[in-house]
């Protein structure tokens, strides 16, 4: 068992030497502190707050350790979920509960789908069973009105769940749209976007994108290189509250981008805009360099015939 001095305190880790949050707990002591602080700002310790994709608890402990909100952390990997335990054991105070499933539409079980990536098993995906599928393999699937009944109505939702987020959230469509709960939902350049907001739409959430970077320039552990020098989440956000509407372009000392969504073409115009990923050098350029690179690229011109 591997355990790394983070800004949660130690954690145990899961996966490989070269799973990506790991490698940042590792490396950086933190994973995603800039997501966990902009909806930590918008909560109370008043707040039930139902992480679902906790895998190993940075997001649950991060909220708790912020906020004092309790803490529903759900999570369906059972390795993930036994260091999740252990994790918010040793660091979250009490506050907290963990359930072992994934959330999906509807009850059953469902399968883990082959990550196309050993370096990142926080993408991990899951999908319906089906008959006839291997039964020790496969994991219980329960939703969120059926976990209300069980531990309360909760008051905050962060969904991180790999492309299952509307299907999470329209099995519990009636009570997100009369409660108008404060919703966190992660945002990946995928067809599913759409359908998540049309959700927010319709249930009344002011729905408003937040892109921001997963490695803060001034970390827990100063002086420690980001694992890449440019790369940026996003999450669909919004709820009762109106908290994200005057977030701005900077949190933290940290440069985010954040839009209020009317329409898809507002979402897909936000997305085209953030920089999901970036070289070392652009990184260094000043404004001025990075616009004379742009209009380069736009006129097909390239270094290697300049001025030849």
């Amino acid at each position: 068992m591997e355990v790394a001095d983070t800004i949660h305190g130690p954690m145990e880790l899961v996966g490989g030497p070269q799973d990506l949050i790991c490698r940042s707990l590792r490396e950086t002591g933190e994973w995603g502190q800039t997501e966990i602080a902009i909806f930590a700002a918008a909560l109370s310790g008043r707040d039930f707050v139902w992480d679902a994709g906790a895998f190993i608890g940075t997001f649950s402990l991060g909220v708790r350790q912020l906020t004092g909100a309790r803490v529903l952390a759900i999570e369906p990997d059972q390795q993930a979920a036994a260091a999740l335990g252990r994790n918010l054991a040793a660091n979250a105070g009490g506050g907290f509960q963990v359930v072992r499933k994934a959330l999906g539409a509807t009850e059953g079980m469902m399968r883990p789908v082959p990550c196309t990536s050993e370096d990142n098993r926080g993408t991990q995906r899951f999908e319906p069973a089906g008959t006839g599928y291997p039964g020790g393999a496969a994991v219980p699937c329960t939703t969120l009105a059926r976990l209300r009944g069980e531990f309360g109505d909760y008051t905050a939702l962060k969904l991180d769940i790999e492309g299952g987020e509307f299907e999470a959230l329209r099995a519990d469509a009636r009570f997100i749209r009369q409660t108008r709960p404060l919703v966190w939902a992660e945002c990946n350049e995928a067809a599913q976007v759409k359908a998540l907001l049309g959700f927010f739409l319709w249930a009344g959430l002011d729905p408003v994108y937040v892109a921001f970077p997963a490695f803060r320039r001034a970390g827990y552990r100063n002086g420690a290189a980001p694992i890449y020098p440019i790369a940026y989440e996003a999450a669909i956000c919004g709820g009762g509250r109106g908290q994200f509407r005057d977030l701005g372009d900077n949190f933290g000392g940290e440069e985010i981008i954040t839009r209020p969504l009317a329409s898809f073409q507002d979402l897909k115009q936000a997305m085209w805009d953030t920089p999901r990923w970036g070289r070392e050098d652009w990184a260094r350029m000043s404004r001025a360099e990075l616009i004379a690179r742009l209009g380069r690229m736009q006129r097909g011109e390239s270094f290697g015939t300049f001025l030849a």
